[in-house]
């Protein structure tokens, strides 16, 4: 068996920097830990804030809510005014709007809100709702039923100003687990 024999040989010899310049030439653990967190905070800044510009440029408020720039007739967040306007309803006082929107096309035009009503409050409606009859589909369609269980929600009773017709409007009513009243608002428009 034969043994080899190794020489050590200085960095220097063999034209490599000492070591210590090689460290010296390393960034520091913390200005590390710094551009890192530096460049997350960049990322979390520009995406927050592009979604801030990308909400109030392409869905501008307006009076009646928040309307997309290149179709003004599909809006978001509309106001309580323009929804009693447009539903013939009176919210009571404290009433909150969940979730509301419209939209228009060519064939046909529609509303949607979903309102919290404040404790022990009524909604007026106007002259030309009658109280729906269950099982009435012309009343409550798949989609509203849909909605109302996808929310955990009961529905109590609703009503419409439909007569008959698949245009109009349907007020529903109901409750969820603790009793809060809840107001489904839905028009439908058809040519």
């Amino acid at each position: 068996m034969t043994r080899r024999r190794f020489e050590i040989v200085s960095a220097a010899e063999l034209g490599l920097p000492a070591p210590e310049e090689r460290h010296a030439k390393r960034h520091s653990l913390r200005a590390r830990l710094a551009l890192i967190g530096g460049a997350v905070l960049a990322v979390v800044v520009l995406v927050w804030g592009g979604g801030f510009v990308f909400r109030f440029v392409t869905f501008p408020p307006f009076e009646s809510g928040r309307c997309f720039v290149l179709w003004p007739t599909w809006c978001v967040s509309r106001s309580e005014a323009w929804i009693e306007d447009k539903a013939d309803v009176q919210l009571p006082p404290g009433s909150r709007i969940v979730e509301s929107g419209s939209s228009e096309n060519f064939f046909s035009s529609g509303m949607s809100a979903l309102v919290r009503l404040p404790s022990n409050a009524e909604v007026e409606l106007g002259s030309g709702y009658t109280q729906c009859l269950y099982p009435s589909t012309t009343c409550l369609s798949d989609d509203e039923r849909e909605f109302f269980e996808s929310r955990d929600l009961t529905r109590d009773r609703s009503f419409t100003d439909k007569d008959g017709q698949s245009s109009g409007t349907t007020v529903s009513f109901g409750h969820d687990d603790q009793g809060t009243v809840w107001v489904y608002i839905r028009a439908q428009v058809e040519p």
